[in-house]
């Protein structure tokens, strides 16, 4: 257990060889840590890798109400516990990987402090940007996002009707970890304060202080998070690089796929330095 900069409790975990270059990930908020296990498991035979799922929401760091009423729910108290982990790892550089809201999370840790992260890759980003695209399912939720994390007797109301819609969408393997915030009434109003912040973030005023290569992958067949908000983010970013996939779902990313991994690998190789 970590602790971050504001107390939070932190279930942090790591893989590989401490001696390796490291890798810090970023998943999707309020996802567990399982959902990345085959990125934790392939990225291990050469890298150092970390990670942390997020906080407040998991069994032995459920805090009471007002415990975690007290602390940081916004993009920068998130950013703050990617910076915790490393630092409790005694780690100087890391290439960060975010995934969905994950994405968000790292471009932020990066902007809070310049040259401390080697390199990013984003995949598939809850991206939200003027001018760029977002899909109805982005809209929607955070719409939702929204109403239930003002108080916990709207995320109460809402938690049935939500929890049918997106397990419907779900494959069933990935259903238990994909639902896991909308387990309960209090879970889901703190995901939704969590959430909420990372998907209401101010990217425009972001980008542009980020100074680091990053690779930002998507796929054009993407309908849970726009592929138009990953082509805004590479173009924004002074060292952005943008890789398009014409086929692919958000979820699948998560796969590690061998096209994925080769894509990530020959990232790094190139900025490796």
């Amino acid at each position: 257990m970590v602790r971050g900069a504001d107390g939070a409790p932190l279930r942090v975990y790591a893989a590989g060889e401490r001696h390796r270059p490291v890798v810090v990930i970023a998943t999707a908020c309020g996802m567990p840590v399982e959902l990345t296990e085959p990125w934790i498991r392939a990225l291990a035979a050469d890298s150092f890798v970390v990670t942390w799922e997020t906080r407040g929401l998991f069994a032995d760091d459920m805090l009471s109400p007002t415990d975690f009423d007290a602390l940081g729910y916004d993009v920068a108290a998130q950013a703050g516990d990617l910076w915790a982990v490393l630092d409790h790892f005694e780690v100087e550089r890391a290439h960060a990987m975010g995934f969905c809201g994950g994405a968000v999370i790292a471009l932020r840790a990066a902007a809070d402090r310049p040259g401390r992260l080697s390199s990013l890759s984003l995949w598939h980003g809850d991206f939200a940007l003027p001018g760029y695209a977002t899909t109805g399912h982005q809209r929607n939720l955070n719409a939702v996002m929204e109403m239930a994390g003002r108080d916990r007797a709207t995320a109460a109301e809402l938690l049935a009707l939500l929890r049918q819609l997106v397990a419907a969408q779900v494959p069933p393997e990935l259903a238990d970890l994909v639902l896991y915030p909308y387990a309960d009434a209090e879970r889901f109003h703190r995901y939704c304060r969590l959430n909420g912040a990372i998907m209401a973030a101010d990217l425009a005023a972001l980008l542009p202080g980020i100074d680091v290569a990053a690779l930002v992958v998507t796929a054009a067949t993407d309908t849970t998070t726009h592929p138009d908000g990953s082509r805004g983010v590479a173009r924004l970013l002074s060292g952005g690089e943008l890789s398009e996939a014409e086929h692919g779902s958000h979820l699948a990313v998560f796969e590690a796929a061998q096209a994925h991994r080769a894509l990530l690998e020959s990232f790094r190789a190139r900025h490796a330095s």
